[in-house]
């Protein structure tokens, strides 16, 4: 089978998807799907050693896969539905504010209210405790900090960090008009079970510093947007914000007048880090390498640690990881002199995004990004099969429209 790696990679999206949907599965179940898969994976070992038992390992494989998928759907849907947070807060602290501590997810952003940040809590107790006091709890919260001294400070706030702040929590908003989407079950996906305000940067305090990686992932950023600032900024601010948001995946500095416009000229994924960009940076890696008369595997090794860093710097969702998994997983291959169909190392990514992050297969960024992948993948092949083009620069220019129509249609 020339893509293997798609046996396992769709049954296991299409079992996310069902276990994210029967979130109210019991953990008896969890089991029981997790027993289901060894058992087939163990079936789809003992198959294959048999001769002629090709269709009956495929089917193993397929149904093992499924559970296994079904399995980490329903696990992580009860962590995004119901986490521990989600408890404390209707039992303890509705309508009062609290002190929290926990992990800045992201830089802080600049908003038409004030300062957003999204933290992973780790400990909580009502504000009328002491600090010692903090109770250990488990969920996401996106908070808005008021006042004119945030926006001074809002460089200390970066991702990694450990912070400590009082605030006023509350469910996110339902709306329910017709047709309207539940946004809640979406921010839950994203890791978002509350939201809340702050009054003043005053009631922050920078507790640790975060991991290496992490601190020089958030200099590199502020570097960035330093060296844009400088460079580009005196032509326009809406340059620096474009130029940010395609070099780092920063869109933070987008107004809501530019990204509607980019909306609805259906070119916003200008401004998402996807596989061109990855495309190019591992090129230019491979290119200096090879100047520098590197070894094509160790600049293949290094390569990947370069990207991977980048994947950290540029933290701009589902594409960012898929076009930097699929980069590493295709120089892997090159490290051990091994090669194969472009759709396996699509798959062979989607699995490794679904397998960390299962709820990911409802996320837009996810879909849109393999979808149109997957398109290209399959489209400009068969296009340009059909289709006599001369080689040289009509051929260059036939399979860039070609691969435009088919991510476009996907």
């Amino acid at each position: 089978m020339p893509h293997p790696a798609s046996l396992v990679a769709v049954p296991l999206m299409a079992g996310a998807c069902a276990g994210l949907q029967l979130h109210g599965i019991s953990p008896g179940c969890f089991a029981l799907c997790s027993a289901g898969a060894a058992l087939m994976a163990l079936a789809a070992g003992i198959a294959a050693c048999a001769d002629g038992a090709r269709n009956e390992c495929s089917v193993a494989v397929v149904v093992g896969a499924l559970l296994a998928g079904a399995s980490l759907g329903s696990d992580a849907a009860r962590r995004a539905y119901a986490p521990p947070l989600i408890g404390w807060y209707e039992s303890n602290a509705t309508g009062q504010a609290v002190t929290l501590e926990g992990v800045l997810r992201e830089d802080a952003a600049a908003s038409p209210f004030g300062v957003s940040l999204a933290v992973d809590v780790h400990g909580i107790a009502p504000a009328t405790g002491t600090a010692g006091d903090l109770g250990a709890t488990a969920g996401g919260v996106r908070l808005t900090i008021g006042g004119t001294l945030a926006a001074g400070r809002i460089g200390e706030w970066r991702a990694g960090r450990i912070i400590r702040v009082t605030a006023w929590l509350r469910p996110p908003a339902v709306y329910r008009n017709r047709g309207v989407t539940d946004d809640r079950k979406a921010l839950a996906r994203r890791g978002i079970a509350l939201v809340g305000s702050v009054k003043s940067a005053d009631l922050v305090e920078l507790v640790g510093r975060g991991p290496a990686l992490s601190e020089a992932a958030a200099a590199c950023r502020a570097w960035a947007r330093a060296r844009l600032s400088s460079a580009v900024g005196g032509w326009s601010r809406r340059s620096v914000a474009i130029s940010a948001a395609i070099l780092i995946g920063d869109r933070t500095g987008l107004s809501a007048e530019d990204e509607r416009r980019l909306q609805e000229a259906g070119t916003y994924h200008v401004v998402a880090i996807s596989g061109g960009n990855v495309a190019v940076l591992t090129l230019l890696l491979l290119g200096v390498l090879r100047l520098l008369r590197v070894p094509a595997r160790a600049a293949a090794a290094a390569s990947i640690l370069l990207l991977v860093f980048y994947g950290r710097i540029a933290a701009g969702g589902a594409s960012v990881d898929r076009a930097v998994t699929a980069a590493c997983v295709y120089l892997a291959g090159r490290t051990i002199d091994q090669s194969g169909p472009a759709l396996n190392v699509l798959a062979v990514a989607a699995m490794l995004g679904v397998g960390v992050r299962p709820d990911s297969v409802f996320d837009p960024g996810f879909l849109l990004s393999f979808g149109a992948t997957l398109g290209i993948l399959l489209g400009v092949p068969r296009h340009l099969g059909r289709h006599a083009v001369p080689r040289g620069q009509p051929a260059a220019a036939a399979t860039v429209l070609a691969a435009t129509i088919a991510a476009e249609v996907a």
